[in-house]
């Protein structure tokens, strides 16, 4: 099996002319909402109108003038680390734990946006801050110990999800494609629905850090059969796999996050505050993984949001598949952008991933403004709307 973190990650285009092949790996037949672009729309004026906003985004708030960005998301994270241990050490209480939480979820955003390259502009930062470089070989216990690789995870995330956006067989995180098991039983719907949220307290470990793998080992292996987090092979200690996704993401995260500070604290304290802290730290995780389970995958998840057939054929296509086939919650304060991780401007990040945050929230306005304009469906509710519309979706009400 390949290790991930020697190999060099390769990003699809996000557009070609040429047909698209047929989707590579099987996928659920019924897909939601399938749509084609319209046949009269201009792509080109479309894309020229989104390409201005760009523009006028970084005329507005430019890149290399936002370390600030950084500097107000890492302070209110480290504010949230350290009540969070502070309150865990003393005994188990939902202080530490919603404090630790937070903490645990701003840390993975943090690597989002600078993994996406939208720092790589900015001056006068540490040559870490940046997506070449963040997080890879031994650094990554101190920039971004998480359930996957950086490497893996750009593969996955930035390459697949983001150029192949709700394309069935295209896109790993594609909903409906993922939980074809829960929408075909036979359960009742608020059984199905019980299960899909028990699933998400563990969907980084058991889910989201192996899929990213399981994709890049199969973009380095095209000549045998594709894996798939359904294979055997990923779950069979007798296998290669199996101890691969062990070595590369449950053993890092666990050791880091859970056994190294319990033995300090222990060493340190004693046996009680170690005990306190490690329920604590169990329930942070647990909480974490509801909490991001809901913020992500609702993000592309309804049955007003679109699915394709293929890769799009021009850049104003390519947009206007980004627009159409996500949502964005509830934007434009600190406190909700903060608590949602700018991904409440998911319609702007498919457009421009490489955008700042504070990039984000000027555009936002605008884009809505201009999707009225063109008649393009825009998407935005708040998070509990945009929960229970992706809660029908697994649980196969539609």
């Amino acid at each position: 099996m390949a290790n991930p973190s020697n190999s060099v990650t390769q990003i699809p285009p996000p557009f070609t002319n040429n047909t698209a092949s047929p989707p590579q790996q099987p996928y659920d037949t019924h897909v939601l909402n399938l749509q084609a672009l319209p046949a009269d729309f201009d792509t080109e004026a479309f894309a020229q109108a989104i390409e201005a906003l760009e523009a006028e985004a970084e005329a507005a708030h430019p890149a290399e003038k936002a370390g600030i960005d950084l500097v107000i998301f890492g302070t209110l994270s480290f504010i949230c680390s350290a009540v969070g241990w502070t309150l865990a050490i003393g005994g188990v209480n939902l202080g530490a734990i919603a404090a630790l939480a937070l903490a645990n979820f701003s840390r993975w955003i943090f690597a989002h946006h600078v993994c996406h390259g939208a720092y790589d502009r900015t001056k006068n930062l540490p040559s870490f801050i940046h997506s070449r470089q963040f997080g890879r070989g031994g650094w990554r216990w101190l920039h971004w110990l998480d359930w996957m690789p950086p490497e893996a995870w750009a593969y996955e995330h930035n390459g697949l999800h983001h150029y192949q956006l709700n394309q069935p067989g295209g896109d790993p995180d594609l909903v409906e494609g993922k939980t074809t098991w829960l929408r075909s039983t036979n359960y009742p719907k608020p059984i199905k629905v019980i299960l899909a949220i028990l699933g998400g307290c563990f969907w980084k470990p058991m889910y989201y850090g192996p899929n990213t793998l399981i994709e890049l080992w199969n973009s380095q292996r095209p000549d045998q059969p594709a894996l798939s987090i359904e294979s055997d092979e990923i779950w069979r200690p007798w296998n290669k796999p199996f101890w691969s996704v062990l070595r590369q993401s449950w053993l890092p995260y666990t050791i880091g996050h859970f056994v190294v500070p319990t033995l300090v604290v222990y060493g340190i304290w004693g046996s009680a505050a170690s005990l306190g802290l490690i329920i604590n730290l169990i329930a942070a995780e647990l909480l974490t993984n509801i909490y991001s389970f809901f913020v992500i995958v609702s993000n592309h998840s309804g049955v007003d949001l679109y699915r394709f057939e293929g890769k799009p054929r021009s850049k104003g296509e390519f947009y206007w598949r980004q627009i159409t086939g996500s949502c964005n919650y509830h934007t434009g304060t600190w406190a909700l952008d903060f608590t949602q991780g700018w991904l409440n401007y998911q319609i702007e990040h498919h457009v421009w991933p490489r955008m700042t945050l504070r990039q984000y929230r000027w555009v936002q306005p605008h884009v809505k403004a201009l999707c009225q304009e063109w008649d393009v469906p825009y998407v935005q509710a708040s998070l509990w709307t945009r929960s229970v519309a992706m809660l029908k979706v697994v649980s196969g009400q539609y």
